[in-house]
């Protein structure tokens, strides 16, 4: 293009194409709108090069300019649709929904299925409060253009205002489905999803929480809410969380059943809180457990699940080891209990050195250091003097630490 001007210096459409070829380009802005005015220089009287004058203005953030630019296109050619459409459009951005209205109905007395026209009608009337006649207009866009993006995303944003979420969802998705870089339809269906997500936590309903709210998380990765409320979902949905849920739910359906007026639900109510007395000992025992895992998924981020043999072989035995520290002592169970607790380390040891880690294990180098010493003598003096109180304490100690062991053991260490 460069080279037909160089050759043809006096041809004014010829800059007004160069400008066009630069109008998507906004770091060239200042050239698009150098060779624009060496078109309107070149000749004052053609209309579409004071349009795209206006335009380029727009997009520079040139308000004033811009609407003086689009009045010079339409004094020179006052029938077209298009130049009052985009006088439409800088009203409205200007906040003069009053002067965009009129600019809009006069595009569609020349053209009543202009797309811009509607659009920025729709826009005003919206802006004037007038929503009546906004849904009206918005009938008549989807009439002539079903299938475009900006219809799809008005329909969304009437059925939201019209409490309608998940009509709205449908036509919001149809309008990303149509045009995937709609900014305005991506953050309405983002805040239709974050509230549908936090409707089905209160309610309980994890895994259509997750669903909505892995969605959000795509749309917007950036968005700490979205985050923080999907890792609850999924926290929640963990199977260790199920003996929560469902004391959760026991008291629910117990403070609602007592609001009746009748006697028998009201003794129905008592049983169960003698129930759920009963068994406050073992969901205690299960809070705290469902805490440790808690805390160990959120630091390792892997999920102990239940065919995690190892992992929960290893609490079972520390459990028995400590259940039998309360029995009278007998050497080969005692024997027994201590090489099978030490099965688990050295395995995990074993699967270090498959994977090139050859440290020495930490509880062989812990004995054999300083420190071992000065615990064995901690112990010593804690000890009871007699030899069976003296082994119960030893099976108490290595339960305690077997347990921990297992707990915390790096995520590195799994097969």
């Amino acid at each position: 293009m460069r080279r037909h001007l160089a050759a043809h210096p006096q041809d004014a459409a010829g800059y007004e194409q160069l400008a066009l070829t630069l109008l998507d380009q906004p770091e060239r802005a200042s050239d698009a709108i150098e060779a624009i005015l060496e078109a309107i220089g070149l000749d004052p009287q053609r209309s579409d090069a004071h349009y795209f004058y206006s335009v380029l203005l727009l997009r520079t953030s040139q308000t004033y300019g811009a609407l003086q630019a689009i009045n010079e296109a339409l004094r020179l050619d006052a029938y077209c649709a298009t130049y009052f459409g985009y006088q439409a459009v800088i009203l409205n951005t200007r906040r003069q929904p009053e002067k965009a209205l009129l600019a809009a109905s006069a595009g569609l007395a020349i053209n009543p299925d202009h797309l811009e026209c509607l659009y920025q009608r729709i826009l005003a009337l919206r802006r004037l409060q007038r929503f009546r006649e906004a849904a009206v207009e918005i009938t008549q866009l989807a009439f002539h253009y079903p299938n475009h993006p900006v219809t799809h995303r008005l329909l969304g944003e009437k059925a939201r205002r019209d409490r309608q979420p998940l009509v709205a969802e449908t036509h919001f998705r149809e309008a990303l489905r149509l045009n995937s870089t709609d900014e305005a339809a991506q953050d309405q269906l983002l805040e239709l999803l974050l509230d549908r997500g936090e409707h089905a936590l209160a309610q309980r309903d994890y895994l259509e929480a997750k669903t909505c709210l892995r969605e959000a998380v795509q749309l917007n990765s950036t968005l700490a809410v979205a985050q923080q409320l999907l890792q609850h979902a999924i926290r929640a949905t963990l199977w260790w969380h199920k003996p929560s849920a469902w004391s959760s739910s026991w008291k629910a359906g117990m403070q609602s059943r007592w609001q009746s007026p009748l006697l028998k639900d009201k003794l129905l109510v008592v049983g169960k809180a003698l129930i759920y007395c009963l068994l406050l000992p073992f969901l205690l025992a299960f809070y705290l457990f469902s805490a440790l895992l808690d805390w160990r998924h959120q630091q390792q981020l892997i999920e102990p699940t239940p065919t995690d043999i190892w992992f929960f072989s290893g609490l079972i035995w520390g459990g028995l080891v400590l259940a039998c520290a309360l029995l009278p002592p007998w050497p080969p169970l005692v024997w027994l209990l201590v090489v099978g607790g030490l099965v688990f380390p050295l395995r995990n040891y074993w699967l270090r050195l498959q994977q090139g880690q050859k440290r020495f294990p930490l509880g062989v180098a812990l004995l054999l250091s300083p420190g071992g010493n000065a615990i064995l003598k901690a112990y010593s003096l804690l000890g009871a003097t007699n030899a069976a109180n003296d082994c119960r304490g030893f099976l108490a100690f290595f339960g305690v630490f077997l347990l921990l062991y297992q707990i915390f053991r790096p995520a590195g260490q799994r097969p």
